[in-house]
């Protein structure tokens, strides 16, 4: 597997703190917003990075009603292991 960016991994635990491990649910933009830290923020370019882990198979998207946005995003297996590593490395 590649290796992830920086920021990619802090999307990466926001997603799995916002699903809470579980690979069934699926989360709003602005909800996976609130689970990054807010020094860090600003400097990410979420939607870009969203599609970045959905490319390399992380993370999945779920088009949902307006009321959301449309879209919302949850965790794959693979994605919760290395987020499970990642947040353990800490």
């Amino acid at each position: 597997m590649n290796e992830l960016y920086s920021y990619e991994k802090i999307v990466l635990k926001a997603i799995y703190k916002a699903c809470k491990g579980s690979t069934h649910a699926n989360v709003s933009i602005a909800y996976i917003m609130k689970k990054i830290p807010k020094n860090v923020s600003m400097l990410i370019n979420l939607k870009k990075t969203l599609r970045k882990l959905e490319k390399k198979g992380l993370i999945w998207r779920h088009a949902g009603r307006r009321a959301n946005g449309g879209v919302t995003y949850g965790i794959t297996k693979e994605g919760a292991k290395l987020a499970r590593r990642l947040i353990e490395e800490e």
